[in-house]
């Protein structure tokens, strides 16, 4: 990133690389040696204080290298479920592929089949999606469907977000979508201790919200046990 950033790292730091290692901490069990690459970018994208932080102050720049960073996490993330070891349990195909690739002299299973599977794993995959649409599907089928809609969206004038941009004169939202993000998901946390601890709309029989936690205009499906009524939000 600094040979592709020159202005974000004016004195060349380095960036990621797969020989980068973790503080020894005394009383972490089970503690990894090296850094992943979004435990990395996770540390580069926080304010400090006494830390300029440039690579944060640069606007529509900063934007890219928040992209290039998505990018190269999931590159990685994809590379390690290409590998062998990890495709071989994954590899399939129809019956009528391989009775047409018999048919054409193709007898090694490694040669037939689809190449790369993503498990369901994998955050944003088809099989990800069709898990959490079964999940879904299932809670309905138990507890019938939703009859209130609720919608819970982000929004850039929150104080919260504005006081930390402040930290940084001529700072926008768009220009910080981790600061967004990060208060967006404390709203979000005391909006659901309001429907299900506090049990605004009554008690709770089910509630599959975590399986859209990541978006920022959430839907929310829960279901009343009394009523037997679903929040959808």
């Amino acid at each position: 990133m600094s040979m592709q950033y020159p202005l974000l790292f004016p004195y060349g730091e380095d960036g990621y690389h797969d020989e980068l290692m973790c503080l020894p901490v005394s009383n972490a069990s089970n503690q990894r040696q090296k850094v992943t690459m979004l435990e990395y970018y996770a540390y580069r994208l926080r304010d400090r204080p006494n830390d300029f932080k440039t690579p944060l102050r640069c606007k529509r720049l900063t934007q890219a290298y928040f992209v290039d960073g998505y990018c190269s996490v999931e590159t990685f993330r994809i590379a390690f479920y290409c590998k062998p070891s990890f495709q071989r349990k994954y590899i399939s195909s129809s019956f009528s592929c391989l009775a047409d690739s018999v048919s054409k002299g193709i007898t090694s299973g490694s040669s037939v089949g689809q190449r790369i599977i993503l498990p369901s794993s994998f955050t944003g995959g088809p099989r990800y999606l069709y898990q959490n649409y079964q999940d879904s599907i299932t809670i309905c089928r138990k507890y019938g469907c939703p009859d209130l809609f609720v919608t819970f969206t982000s929004n850039a004038a929150w104080p919260e977000i504005t006081e930390a941009l402040s930290s940084i004169p001529g700072q926008e939202p768009s220009d910080r979508p981790d600061i967004v993000n990060r208060v967006f998901k404390m709203k979000l946390n005391i909006l659901m201790d309001h429907i299900k601890k506090k049990q605004f709309f009554g008690p709770i029989n089910a509630d599959p919200s975590p399986l859209w936690s990541q978006l920022q205009n959430l839907k929310i499906l829960q279901w009343d046990s009394k009523t037997v009524r679903s929040l959808h939000g």
